[in-house]
């Protein structure tokens, strides 16, 4: 039997095996900016991120919405808006000055 009863549960996304918390924090800790993309059945959402000790500052942020402004007729949750999005993210990014992520 077991003499210490204190079990400790891991972290919940480490549980499930989507989260590598080591290399997480040396990304964190490497002072770049961080390329996140979230997809929805319909949407993309593509932001760069900073980190900071009290939490991560969103720099900006675009959504696959912003397509229909420059003319986009397709469906805004496929390939090719993907890749869409992810050059006006680039461009917005040269803009502020990023130019790694």
């Amino acid at each position: 039997m077991r003499e210490n009863k204190v079990f400790t549960v891991p972290f919940r996304r480490k549980r499930q095996g989507r989260t590598y918390y080591k290399k997480r924090l040396k990304i964190l800790m490497s002072n770049n900016y961080r390329f996140v993309v979230r997809k929805s059945l319909k949407n993309f959402q593509a932001s760069i991120i900073a980190y900071s000790p009290k939490g991560d500052n969103v720099i900006f942020t675009v959504d696959s919405k912003a397509l229909t402004k420059i003319g986009w007729k397709g469906d805004n949750g496929n390939l090719p808006s993907a890749y869409l999005i992810g050059l006006i993210t680039g461009k917005k990014a040269i803009e502020k000055g990023i130019n790694n992520a």
